[in-house]
């Protein structure tokens, strides 16, 4: 076995026979070997063959006393207490369990014959005695068991003093966990049989750990009482905060609804000027009829609608009245307009115009920024309504009475047809019949049919059930076919003035078209 391996395993080096140097013990030391640790420890306190460092040597007693070593938790539970140096609290309990309980294995020890047991000293003492034998440097020891009791009694004596300004240290520079620790480990210990007869001596210690623990308590409570008054006023705060949002929310939101409901309310009133000012417009004549100079007289042709309102004045009113117009299809003498109300679904409206208009494109651009609305006056109107209602006799007489002067005439066309139904002839002759009143001023035609049927059986194929049932079938298809009376109402004067303007137009239009063919000939031409 090598020297150091045998020196260590045995327990207590000896330095002054010069066979160890100091780098073996700390390699020793820095290797788990627990007497080469606190002999470290203990070269280091007292600067013995090497540079003083105590908190060095606070670590290498610590490292023995968690390997158990009475001296080393002896020494490095006087060193934390005396010189406190942060939180060390953990190892000083440690190291006071072995202290004070003396949870120590017993010392390896061994006579050598040479040496007698008084004449070792005990490491506590830090006097090593070595006897250097003959040839091969073996260490002699003596045993240092008896110097335990003597160091745990100045240990024990030291203890309540050392303790109370450990603990006070560590309350002070706000390790508060661990001051709380310590303040009760050493309340179990200061309260333990061991201090049974050293109570009254001890009674200061407890009082004042005692105090220590009270007093974390009251900071523990005012911390606690601060902290809830704290979380009160941050939640008071918070909710004020809250309320002050909803507040402001809610007059937001009322002052959005009053500016909504002003700005409806301008454009309410803006509207009611509008319409006040086009109601206004509407019931200037010379707005509503601009052709008095060539029909003096209006005639009424359909509930308030008489010939010469302008076509402007009938869309404005329409648009008033929130009613749509269409446009209608139909065949005119003069450049017109064609339109329907949707108030008044059996009546077309004849407006006679002084430029070509097309009623669809017209009627898509009513109510536009760009609509244009061409110069126009009524001429006629056109209305339908089934005979079941009234009769062409009725629609006759209303129009006699209107118009007294008017002459009546009629006309009608036959429209023979004759089939064949289950061996039955039918006959029937549909006369398309015109009832006209005319004036110089207004020309009304009524429009309507009326039809003869005659049933003939001649080879008796059926019987007069029978007979019956096609006559009945029969005249009630023909009422429904030709069931309807359509009047066409028109101010002669201003269908006579439109034509004309429609003449003179085709012929400005047929003037400029000879002279731009005369153009682009002589242009042709010359060469």
């Amino acid at each position: 076995m090598k020297k150091t391996g045998m020196l260590f395993a045995l327990g207590v080096a000896v330095l002054s026979c010069g066979c160890i140097s100091v780098e073996e013990i700390k390699q020793e030391a820095d290797a788990g070997n627990v007497e080469a640790q606190y002999k470290m420890a203990e070269m280091l306190l007292a600067g013995d063959g090497i540079a003083r460092n105590p908190y060095k040597a606070k670590e290498y007693f610590n490292m023995a006393a968690r390997a158990g070593h009475f001296f080393a938790a002896c020494k490095f539970a006087g060193l934390v207490m005396n010189n406190p140096n942060g939180d060390e609290s953990e190892n000083l309990r440690k190291a006071l369990n072995i202290a004070l309980s003396m949870e120590v294995p017993e010392t390896l020890w061994r006579k050598h014959p040479i040496i007698t047991l008084p004449a070792l000293v005990a490491w506590f003492a830090n006097i090593p005695v070595a006897i250097l034998t003959l040839g091969n440097c073996d260490i002699a020891f003596g045993s240092y068991k008896t110097d335990e009791y003597e160091v745990q009694a100045e240990l024990l004596e030291k203890f309540p003093i050392e303790i109370v300004a450990y603990a006070q240290y560590l309350d002070e520079e706000k390790y508060e966990k661990s001051a709380s620790k310590i303040c009760q480990f050493a309340l179990s210990y200061l309260q333990s049989p061991k201090y049974k007869d050293k109570k009254k001596a001890v009674e200061y210690s407890i009082t004042q750990l005692q105090q220590i623990v009270a007093a974390q308590q009251a900071r523990k409570w005012a911390e606690e009482q601060r902290l809830a008054e704290e979380k009160r006023l941050a939640e008071e705060k918070r909710l004020a905060e809250e309320k002050r949002l909803a507040e402001a929310k809610r007059l937001a939101e009322e002052k959005r609804l009053a500016e909504e409901k002003r700005l409806a309310e301008e454009k309410r009133l803006a509207e009611e000027k509008r319409l006040a000012e086009e109601r206004k417009k509407m019931n200037d004549p010379a707005y509503k009829f601009p052709y008095t100079d060539i029909a003096k007289e209006h005639i009424k042709l359909y509930k308030h609608l008489s010939s010469g309102i302008s076509l402007d004045w009938f869309v404005r009113e329409a648009k008033i009245n929130q009613k749509q117009i269409s446009s209608v299809n139909g065949m005119t003498e003069y450049l017109s307009v064609q339109l329907k109300r949707s108030d008044y679904p059996d009546v077309e409206f004849v407006f006679g115009t002084e430029t070509a208009v097309a009623g669809s494109e017209f009627i898509k651009s009513i109510g536009t920024a760009d609509t244009v609305i061409p110069k126009g006056g009524l001429v006629a109107c056109r209305i339908t309504f089934p005979s079941g209602k009234v009769t062409a006799k009725d629609v006759i007489g209303k129009y006699s009475r209107e118009f007294p002067d008017a002459k009546y005439s009629r006309s009608v066309k036959d429209n023979k047809d004759e089939r064949i139904v289950s061996g039955v002839v039918i006959k029937t002759n549909v006369k398309d019949i015109t009832d006209v009143l005319e004036s110089g001023k207004v020309r009304v035609e009524i429009a309507h049919r009326e039809f003869e049927t005659e049933f003939h059986d001649p080879q008796n194929r059926v019987d007069a059930s029978t007979l019956n049932a096609i006559k009945e079938l029969s005249i009630k298809d023909l009422s429904r076919l030709y069931n309807a009376i359509a009047i066409a109402i028109t101010d002669k004067m201003l269908e006579k003035h439109f034509i004309d303007v429609t003449k003179e137009l085709k012929e400005k239009a047929r003037k400029e078209e000879e002279l731009a063919r005369k153009k682009a000939v002589g242009e042709a031409l010359d060469f």
